[in-house]
């Protein structure tokens, strides 16, 4: 499974499935807040390191693209790619 992750506005993050994949949604509904936007295809998280911490936990052992915008944003994500 791979995703890829991005900033979709100020308040949230947009998470994306590269392939559709029905395991991948149940993951995504295990985040709190999150939200599907159909005119974008993309889920949407709060921009919290909270959600992002969640993120990394639904998705841990998936293949994660991230916008380097965000990744020099977040420490979080940042110290998750660095082990």
């Amino acid at each position: 499974m791979e995703i890829s992750v991005f900033i979709r506005n100020d308040a949230t993050l947009a998470v994306k499935f590269l392939v559709f994949d029905k395991e991948g949604i149940g993951r995504i509904r295990s985040i709190p807040g999150r939200r599907w936007h159909p005119e974008e295809t993309v889920w949407s998280i709060p921009y919290t390191l909270l959600a992002a911490e969640q993120l990394l936990a639904a998705f841990a052992g998936c293949r994660i693209h991230i916008e380097d915008r965000l990744l020099e944003e977040c420490y979080v994500l940042q110290d998750w790619l660095g082990s």
